[in-house]
């Protein structure tokens, strides 16, 4: 399987929709993944991962499959204390000076958690269950899946399948409009799989299709 996630256009948070570059964005996006042939679309249930999915969902006749947990405003984090609560992402996470010195808050972790949780989940109806730090294959699926989400959702749930650490994920990976990461569940003939990256955060689709690249809006990084 290759499961590939995408985060939104550029927002307008405001109308938790998209701007007019976010929407060229995401019709750029939807011909890249059309033509890679995928064939499965989830999303966020917010508005502006919804907008993102609905030109792949016109060139695929299907419609996107919503999933709670990859919401950018989580509902019913478990946290460490046995409570349920909101958590919007991981806010209270990042490098405040030269010797690059952070911290990773309890808060953030449970998020963690609870992406890890869910994600895992998620990838269980897909035919993968967690088992000791690898998937055991409950049948190989050979789909070609996308889930359009967030920055930081896509982040956190890559920490979780690669093993990359929070801290060095969260304040030395960036993650553009529209960028594309691909991760691959090999079927192996053992019956057990890990999750490798093949690609992060790509956006070819922008220099092949516009609009201009500019990273996450900002005029001054042209890239």
């Amino acid at each position: 399987m290759l499961l590939y996630i995408v985060r939104h256009g550029e927002p307008d948070y405001n109308a938790d929709s998209l701007v007019e570059r976010g929407f060229k964005q995401a019709e750029a996006v939807a011909k890249s993944l059309f033509k890679a042939g995928v064939n499965q679309i989830y999303s966020s249930p917010l508005g502006r991962a919804i907008k993102t999915a609905e030109p792949l969902c016109r060139l695929l006749n299907k419609d996107y499959i919503i999933q709670d947990w990859a919401s950018e405003i989580a509902v019913n984090v478990e946290c460490s204390n046995g409570d349920k609560k909101p958590v919007a992402t991981v806010k209270n996470i990042g490098a405040r000076d030269v010797d690059r010195q952070a911290f990773v808050s309890q808060e953030s972790l449970d998020f963690y958690n609870y992406i890890e949780k869910e994600g895992n989940a998620f990838l269980e109806k897909l035919g993968y269950r967690y088992e000791n730090g690898n998937y055991r294959i409950l049948y190989p699926n050979e789909d070609k899946v996308v889930l359009f989400c967030h920055g930081n959702i896509a982040r956190v749930w890559l920490s979780s399948l690669l093993r990359v650490p929070l801290l060095t994920m969260m304040t030395s990976f960036g993650y553009e409009h529209t960028g594309v990461t691909v991760v691959h569940f090999e079927n192996n003939k053992d019956g057990i799989t890990a999750p490798r990256c093949l690609i992060y955060s790509d956006i070819s689709h922008l220099y092949a299709h516009g609009p201009e690249t500019n990273y996450n809006g900002d005029e001054k990084l042209k890239i």
